[in-house]
């Protein structure tokens, strides 16, 4: 629990947060959170963030999961600098008797709510209000800030999936006669979580998904080293060992399963079935395999050979390749309308970088590493997943108000998450806020018994408003109202606030 100094500052546990096993808790008796001491309004300094240097991570820029990835590619670690960190005091602001009414109505009847609301594009943070700020509590997909910023810090903002179709370097593959192949051909995954068919593509990821049918269609073309393919007579192959075999990631409990497609690091169409999100496919590799057959059809090259699964090729050489759109793009689309399964499939990807097979563990290892660099953490937090379905993570309002902070005085990668998340009459913002539009970019958080809002406001007044609100305990009937609450909260702050 924070202890207060002398001169009111919350000093931080020099205890680091841990990816532990997530707890098990399914029933209403054991979704229990503790409560910690209320925060109270005035100067706080968030502890661990005071005078001194700001370490960060520097980080390169990714260059793709490339074909060889599943033979590892050696990645060092960011690297850590120590620059001039600007100012964590909050400073007490007046608090607005609005927003004040607010929190005393609804807090009395739902008494796990977290709230953190600042003034920020200031020198200092302006606290404007505060309730059970570092009461750690179920985030749902606000955990997808975690994991969004994980990404953009690890991968870089420029970072591209890249998909192949590689064959053995063989005298077959310079002098084919009459336009056939007879060696085998590998469609190497790299865990693109938009890589998908035309038809789907269109359909659900606004035409931003790389195709197979892009991908298939390459072979036609003549490129130099290679005339156009018209027949493949070796077998179909994919492989999908940029990840390892896991299809959820390891903390989740008997009831998350099933909530999400496969994981796998040779997804197609988001691991759905045919070309519609209904049913999910049991076998993402073979999946895909099929995919791939029906697109080289379609663009009228015949294949003969058996389908299925297969390793890299020994010295190979690449037919074709597709790379997906750039992060700060993929995150968009996962965050507007909160896709789970991007932001699983992510959380591998981050892991692969530094070491294959990529695991849902290393990935979420390294996440913590690279927000523990930005000093956004507090002791109580525990990130176990990257959707926020597992019941086991835990964020405070305090957290999740740092991290956008950082992100607002780091625009490199601040911006592109900033950017990335909805706005009212957007995607899970569809229905809420009506008018807001050019004033609010927040992200939602939403499980049978949490609702969570948290994200940055441009008020009426020129000023910058920093938020988040988390509730927690609620009956399913109550979504709703907490839904009310907090754009209520949001509103307020848009028409501008004392502070």
């Amino acid at each position: 629990m924070p202890r207060r100094g002398q001169c009111g500052r919350i000093r931080r546990s020099a205890r680091s947060l841990t990816s532990s096993n997530p707890e098990s808790a399914v029933g209403p008796s054991r979704r229990r959170t503790r409560r910690i001491a209320q925060a109270a309004l005035g100067v706080v300094v968030v502890g661990g963030l005071g005078a001194g240097g700001w370490v960060y991570l520097h980080h390169r820029s990714g260059q793709g999961v490339t074909a060889q990835a599943a033979a590892s590619v050696a990645t060092s670690p960011p690297r850590t600098v120590l620059v001039p960190r600007p100012c964590t005091h909050v400073i007490a602001g007046p608090t607005d008797p609005v927003v004040r009414s607010l929190i005393a109505s609804w807090s009395v009847k739902h008494p796990a709510t977290a709230i953190t609301v600042w003034r920020t594009g200031t020198t200092c943070p302006i606290g404007i209000a505060s309730h059970n700020a570092t009461m750690p509590l179920l985030p749902a997909s606000n955990e997808k800030l975690l994991t969004s910023t994980g990404a953009l810090l690890t991968l870089g903002p420029a970072f591209r999936f890249t998909t192949r179709l590689e064959t053995a370097d063989t005298s077959n593959v310079t002098q084919l006669v009459g336009g056939t192949l007879a060696a085998p051909v590998t469609l190497v995954g790299s865990g693109d979580p938009l890589f998908a068919t035309y038809a789907y593509a269109h359909k659900y990821l606004g035409s931003n998904g790389d195709t197979l049918n892009a991908l298939a269609a390459r072979l036609t073309k003549p490129d130099g080293s290679r005339p156009a393919l018209r027949k493949i007579t070796g077998a179909l192959r994919v492989n999908a060992s940029v990840f390892d075999r896991r299809a959820v990631p390891p903390a989740w409990s008997v009831n998350d399963l099933g909530s999400i497609q496969p994981l796998s690091g040779a997804a197609s169409n988001q691991d759905f079935a045919g070309d519609t999100q209904n049913a999910t496919v049991a076998n993402p590799v073979l999946a895909t395999a099929q995919r791939l057959k029906s697109a080289l059809r379609g663009v009228h090259i015949a294949t003969t050979g058996a389908v299925g699964s297969g390793p890299v090729p020994d010295a190979p050489i690449t037919l074709s390749e597709v790379s997906s759109p750039p992060l700060t793009t993929v995150l968009r689309i996962m965050n507007v309308p909160s896709d789970d399964f991007i932001a699983e499939q992510l959380v591998k990807t981050i892991g692969a970088q530094a070491r294959t097979p990529g695991t849902s563990t290393y990935g979420i290892a390294r996440v913590i590493a690279s927000l523990r660099g930005l000093g956004v953490l507090e002791p109580g937090d525990r990130m176990v997943d990257g959707s926020g379905l597992a019941r086991g993570d835990r964020e405070t309002s305090t957290t999740l108000a740092l991290l956008l902070l950082a992100a607002q005085r780091n625009p490199s990668w601040g911006a592109p998450l900033i950017g990335s998340l909805p706005s009212p009459g957007q995607g899970t913002l569809k229905k809420r806020m009506a008018g807001l539009t050019a004033r609010v970019h927040a992200k939602t958080g939403t499980l049978n018994d949490v609702s969570a809002l948290s994200g940055v406001v441009h008020a009426a007044n020129g000023k910058t408003y920093t938020f988040s609100i988390m509730c927690n305990g609620l009956a399913v009937s109550q979504i709703l109202a907490a839904h009310n609450f907090q754009d209520a909260i949001v509103r307020r702050l848009a028409h501008g606030v004392s502070g």
